[in-house]
């Protein structure tokens, strides 16, 4: 598990997946993510971005293949997670959902 501190390579920033993680990990991890991304703590932190950066993360909570009733309490808890902090949210499949960030860390660095 990366820490929030550290920097992630930059194709492993906009992606989170949490499927196997009890529903409690993979909402902190989820919202260290998000603080990640949209709190100036990532890489290139107080640096001009070369290129542009996607707008959007995109996270892995899978089906609930593994779960007694077939449905995944994990992407159920993650969809209120978010909502309840007012982002807005796209499915990609059964198992997958891109998350749009509220600030981007470059937007803050400008402003």
């Amino acid at each position: 598990m990366w820490s929030v501190g550290c920097c992630l390579p930059a194709c492993l920033q906009w992606e989170l997946d949490l499927h196997g993680l009890h529903v409690s990990e993979a909402l902190a991890a989820l919202q260290r993510r998000l603080d990640l991304l949209e709190g100036g703590q990532g890489q290139g932190q107080g640096q001009q971005q070369q290129h542009p950066q996607p707008i959007s993360l995109h996270v892995i909570v899978g089906r609930g293949s593994h779960s007694v009733d077939g449905d995944s309490s994990l992407a159920r808890q993650a969809e209120a997670f978010l909502q309840q902090r007012s982002y807005r949210i796209q499915w990609r499949g059964r198992g997958a959902l891109d998350v749009r960030l509220k600030r981007q860390r470059w937007q803050a660095a400008g402003a």
